[in-house]
């Protein structure tokens, strides 16, 4: 089986709910903060986590252009093959 290395499309077995992905997005992102707050000052510790941050990133790019509303139907259907 051919494997999709874009994020919007997981290898069989490695996917997880969307509330999964944007949660451990939001956790590195709120762990980065912390650990900037406490080294430097509001404004500095501001202006780094805006560069180094990737939780937004993540997410637009696991979402792609657009949203597909018929993306996994397939998996719902009782004769899905």
């Amino acid at each position: 089986m051919a494997t999709n290395d874009t994020p919007a499309t997981p290898e069989p077995g490695k996917d997880s709910t969307v509330d999964d992905w944007f949660g451990q997005s939001v956790e590195r992102d709120t762990e980065l903060a912390e650990e900037l707050s406490e080294e430097l000052t509001p404004d500095q510790a501001e202006r780094v986590f805006e560069q180094q941050a990737t939780g937004e990133a993540e997410q637009k790019a696991r979402r792609g252009p657009r949203i597909d509303p018929e993306q996994g139907e397939s998996a719902y259907r009782e004769n899905a093959g």
